[in-house]
């Protein structure tokens, strides 16, 4: 069936990692989003390991305990991002 094709190319027994994709969109107010080493507790945790400045749909390797950081892996870097709720 076609949903078959869809999960196969999207969710492959190759990664079985990938679990959910996530949007990033640029845009004047938030020109890019970090990645960082570890899920951020305060301030002085935590280190970057790359930016994102383009929009994309990102594959994500999972969420922390508190299910507002995403693992994602893009260009070769892996990093945690801080999920954003948009308000209604």
């Amino acid at each position: 069936s076609q949903q078959d094709r869809l999960n196969s190319f999207f969710f492959p027994s190759r990664n079985p990692t990938i679990q959910r994709y996530y949007r990033f969109t640029a845009s004047s107010l938030t020109p890019f989003a970090a990645l960082h080493k570890r899920p951020i507790v305060d301030r002085s945790s935590g280190g970057v390991t790359g930016l994102l400045r383009r929009s994309a749909v990102l594959p994500s390797h999972g969420t922390d305990e508190t299910q507002n950081w995403v693992l994602l892996s893009v260009g070769g870097r892996s990093g945690w991002a801080r999920k954003r709720q948009l308000e209604p």
